[in-house]
This record gives structure tokens, C-alpha cells and sequence, in this order.
């Protein structure tokens, strides 16, 4: 069942996935998770608090920039 405003999982080939406190010991541990198990990810947001912000985290061979947790950042 496709609702309103979404895609197809099958479309869309993995999750919007978003990391609270990506800088984090338990962050690091998710992402580190994410990626081990090869979880299908089509979009991963990682955001934590401004002191963080900026920093870069490696996810599959590339550089992602951690954001800070806002509403904003949360508005995609």
C-alpha cells in the first residue's frame, strides 16, 4: 500500500533514514550498523547539536556532513 505523498519502497530502493546524535557513541554505533549489515538506504540525514554540526562522518566510501538537529533539517 502506497500512501499518499510516499513512494514504493521497491521505487525508491531503501529507507530515508535519519541519525539523532550522529557524533555520538550511539550514533557512530548505528551508522557503523547501517552499514555492516548493508541496510537499504536511499537517504541518510545525520544530524546532531550545533556544538557537532559540520563534522564529517564516512558512510560507504563517502564523506557525509553532519547537520544540526532542527525542524528544518527534519523538512524534507
Amino acid at each position: 500500500m502506497v500512501v499518499e505523498g510516499e513512494t514504493a519502497m521497491s521505487e525508491r530502493k531503501g529507507y530515508r533514514v535519519a541519525v539523532v546524535g550522529a557524533t555520538g557513541a550511539v550514533g557512530q554505533q548505528m551508522i557503523h550498523t547501517l552499514e555492516s549489515r548493508d541496510f537499504p538506504v536511499s537517504e541518510l540525514l545525520l544530524l546532531s547539536s550545533s556544538r557537532s554540526a559540520g563534522t564529517k562522518v564516512q558512510y560507504k566510501g563517502k564523506e557525509l556532513t553532519v547537520q544540526e538537529l532542527s525542524q528544518k533539517a527534519l523538512k524534507v
